[in-house]
């Protein structure tokens, strides 16, 4: 099993009460895979496939949940991590998108 996916080492089995993202590392900003196999995308325990580029789907769920929460008058934390600093480096473009299907070319383990 990957890293990260064991159910037991999971965002809501350690302490957070909600959660979407990745849950190993090297996501693709485009397939949302971790090399072959399904997206690394999660809604809480239940993996979701959605479509966009990584780091916008990751500022739009921030802001859905900070408007969610503007309202509230108990307290909250946003705990959010953008992978955008890190491998494959692949930009919000045509450039960037080219290198997402390059990198999902090659066969498993090579980059």
């Amino acid at each position: 099993m990957a890293p990260g996916r064991a159910a037991r080492f999971g965002p809501l089995q350690s302490g957070y009460d909600e959660f979407w993202g990745n849950r190993g590392g090297g996501v693709d900003y485009y397939t949302h895979k971790v090399g072959p196999g399904p997206a690394d995308t999660w809604d809480g325990d239940v993996r979701v496939d959605e479509m966009g580029y990584y780091t916008d789907l990751l500022g739009d769920r921030a802001v859905e949940f900070l408007e969610a929460r503007a309202k509230e008058s108990k307290p909250w934390l946003l705990s959010l991590h953008f992978t955008a600093a890190h491998w494959p480096w692949e930009g919000p473009d045509a450039k960037g998108k080219a290198e997402s299907d390059r990198l999902a070319a090659k066969p498993a383990g090579r980059a």
